[in-house]
């Protein structure tokens, strides 16, 4: 049921853009790309190293109708880059490390509400499908490497601010959490970003 979710979601986002195209003239067509760094938030085990930061990168391609309260329908793609974890020295030193990487793809909703001339702040939430590849390398005589996949949907939620630097073009920082599932282990992914968007 649940890889059923973003699917309905991305069908919501092409039905609402496509009744946009009715009434043109209430809004626009936008295209968003956000560039920051993800931070996994992992517990660490005694004796683990764990390194869960990474450049992560957004696009999203959306419809927005200008209200009191502008709102917006988007789809779009993340990768949240990796996170590494070294467990050497709780393995009886030999070298031994995991990594878990994430990527998906993501539909909802935003609001933006315009205050102080060009000033704004916004919210979004929505279905993601994360995909999470997964690499562990135990170096014990007993161990050994082992890789896997899975794909799952979820959901995100986010909130920035920014400047409207014309009608067209704004700038903005934004924060949005990507929840994320490999086999039962469920994890959030923080990701800060520099923002801008087009509206044509």
């Amino acid at each position: 049921m649940k890889k059923h979710i973003l699917a309905a979601s991305l069908a919501v986002v092409l039905a609402s853009v496509s009744t946009a195209s009715l009434a043109a003239d209430t809004g626009n067509f936008y295209v968003g790309a956000e560039v920051g760094q993800a931070q996994y938030r992992l517990g660490v085990a005694p004796g683990e190293h764990l390194d869960a930061k990474d450049t992560a990168a957004a696009v999203r391609f959306g419809y927005v109708w200008h209200w009191a309260v502008d709102f917006g329908v988007e789809g779009g793609y993340v990768s949240l880059g990796k996170v590494t974890d070294d467990y050497t020295s709780s393995n009886n030193d030999y070298p031994s490390n995991m990594s878990a990487e994430t990527s998906g793809l993501f539909a909802g909703a935003k609001v933006k509400y315009h205050f102080a001339d060009a000033w704004y702040v916004s919210a979004r939430a929505g279905a993601f499908q994360s995909h999470v590849k997964l690499r562990d390398h135990d170096g014990s005589p007993e161990g050994g490497s082992f890789s896997a996949s899975s794909t799952n949907g979820s959901w995100y939620a986010g909130a920035g601010v920014g400047y409207e630097l014309t009608p067209e073009f704004s700038l903005g920082l934004s924060y949005d959490n990507y929840r994320s599932k490999a086999g039962i282990d469920e994890f959030n992914t923080a990701m800060f970003a520099l923002s801008a968007e087009y509206r044509f």
